[in-house]
C-alpha cells in the first residue's frame, strides 16, 4: 500500500546528499538498494552518501581499530556505481562539551565535499535525523524514517534529543517517507506530505530456482542439518535472547544459525554460543547471503514484540518469503500479518513446536510455498524505487 502526497515542487536537479545511518559497505540495507536503483535508472543522477561521522577520541579510548576503507574527509568511489561518492567526516570532541563546535565542523566538512563536486543545488535526503544539525543547506529535505529511535532503551536526555531532531526534520521536510504502518500512524496528522514506502527484495536472488544452483558458503556447509536460520542485525533490542536459548535447549538436534552484524555484548554472545547448537557466523556481504539462506531448512525471526520493533519493516521478511521456505516468527510486526503463511509463536514451547511442524512437511505445504513466492515477487526493489521517484517528482 502506498500513501503519497506530491511534494511541494518538482525540479530537474538530480543531485542528492544522502545522510545515511550506516556506512556504505558490503552489508546492504534499504538505503543502498534505493540509491543503487535510482543510480541505474537516472544516468544524470549524482549521489553524495554521507556516512555517520567518526568520533576519533571515542574510538581511541575504547582501543578500536579505525576502518580506513573509506578515507576520512575524502570523496570515495563506490565500486560499480560511478556516480555515487561516499564521504566520512570527523567529529572533534564529545558533544557534552562541544556540541555546537562539532556541528559547525561537521557542516563545514560536508559543505566542502559538496563544493568539490561542483554542486549548486541538491536534495538533502535525511535518514540519519542527527544530520539536521549539520546540513550544508536547507534547500530541499526528504526525511526517510526507518526506525522509531525514540522507542529505544536510552537515557531521558538522549530520548529528548532524538525527539527534537525528529520533529525538526518532520516540520521542514517537503516529503516524509516511512517504512511501516506503525510509523505511518504515528506521523499521520503531523505532516500533509507523508508517504508509506515499504522495504523490498531482489526476488530472483532468493527464489528456490536460483538457490538450488547456489553452492552454500563453506562455514555453513559444515553445519549439520536441520538448520533454523536467521539473517539480519543481532541486537538485544530486537532479538529475544531468552527465547532463543530456551528454544535451542528444547531442540538440541536443530542448529540455530545467525547471519548478520553482531551488536550483542560480549557476555550476551558468550551466553548464546555456550549452547552447541547456536552458531553466530557474523556479517556477510549481501552478494553472499543466498549462499547462506540456501542451507536453511526454515527461516526464523525470534524478535521481541516491543514499541521499537513495532516500527520496523524487516528486510528479512521479504527475503524469507522469496525463498518459499517455511518461516517461524514471534508475533512481531510484518510477520504476524502474514499468518498462516508464517507460523506465529509466543512462547519457547510453541516456537519449538512450530519448528517441528515446519520440518515435518505435508502435502498442504506446497500451496503455502507458492503463496510465499508470489508475495515475495510482488515486493521488488524495482517497484519501491518507482515509489521513491514519485516522491522526488521524477
Amino acid at each position: 500500500m502506498l500513501h503519497i502526497v506530491s511534494p511541494k515542487q518538482s525540479t530537474a536537479a538530480k543531485q542528492i546528499v544522502f545522510f545515511s545511518l550506516e556506512d556504505w559497505d558490503e552489508v546492504w540495507r534499504r538505503n543502498q538498494f534505493i540509491c543503487a536503483g535510482l543510480h541505474d535508472k537516472h544516468p544524470e543522477l549524482e549521489i553524495l552518501w554521507v556516512c555517520p561521522p567518526i568520533d576519533l577520541l571515542h574510538e581511541a579510548r575504547r582501543g578500536a581499530k579505525i576502518d580506513h576503507q573509506n578515507r576520512l574527509n575524502c570523496l570515495n568511489s563506490v565500486p560499480g556505481y560511478s556516480r555515487i561518492k561516499t564521504f566520512k567526516s570527523v567529529k572533534l570532541l564529545p558533544n557534552a562539551v562541544a556540541r555546537s563546535l562539532n556541528n559547525w565542523y561537521l557542516q563545514m566538512q560536508v559543505r566542502n565535499a559538496v563544493k568539490q563536486l561542483g554542486w549548486e543545488s541538491w536534495i538533502n535526503w535525511v535518514n540519519d535525523q542527527k544530520a539536521r544539525c549539520y546540513l550544508p543547506s536547507q534547500l530541499r529535505i526528504i526525511y526517510d524514517i526507518t526506525d522509531d529511535w525514540a522507542e529505544l532503551a536510552q537515557s531521558a536526555r538522549h530520548r529528548k534529543l532524538v525527539k527534537e531532531d525528529d520533529e525538526w526534520a518532520t516540520d521542514r521536510a517537503e516529503a516524509v517517507i516511512v517504512c511501516s504502518e506503525k510509523l505511518y500512524e504515528k506521523k499521520k496528522g503531523r505532516t500533509a506530505r507523508l508517504n508509506l514506502i515499504r522495504n523490498g527484495v531482489d526476488h530472483r536472488r532468493y527464489h528456490p530456482d536460483w538457490l538450488s544452483g547456489v553452492e552454500p558458503a563453506s562455514d555453513i556447509d559444515m553445519i549439520k542439518r536441520p538448520i533454523a536460520g536467521y539473517t539480519g542485525t543481532l541486537h538485544d533490542q530486537r532479538l529475544d535472547l531468552a527465547l532463543i536459548q530456551e528454544v535451542a535447549q528444547l531442540m538440541p538436534t536443530v542448529n540455530f544459525v545467525f547471519v548478520g552484524p553482531n551488536y550483542l555484548s560480549e557476555d550476551q554472545t558468550k551466553q548464546l554460543t555456550a549452547l552447541p547448537n547456536i552458531l553466530i557466523l557474523g556479517a556477510k556481504p549481501y552478494t553472499d547471503l543466498p549462499r547462506y539462506v540456501a542451507a536453511f531448512d526454515l527461516c526464523i525471526t525470534p524478535h521481541k514484540v516491543s514499541s521499537f520493533t513495532e516500527s520496523l519493516d524487516p528486510l528479512k521478511l521479504y527475503e524469507y518469503m522469496s525463498t518459499g521456505k517455511p518461516i517461524v516468527s514471534t508475533a512481531c510486526a510484518g510477520f504476524r500479518e502474514l499468518e498462516p503463511l508464517v507460523k506465529i509463536a509466543s512462547t519457547s514451547k510453541t516456537f519449538a513446536e512450530a519448528i517441528l511442524q515446519a520440518l515435518d512437511s505435508s502435502p498442504g505445504d506446497a500451496a503455502s510455498r507458492e503463496q510465499r513466492l508470489l508475495w515475495g515477487a510482488s515486493c521488488s526493489w524495482t517497484e519501491r524505487v518507482k515509489e521513491v521517484e514519485r516522491v522526488l517528482g521524477w
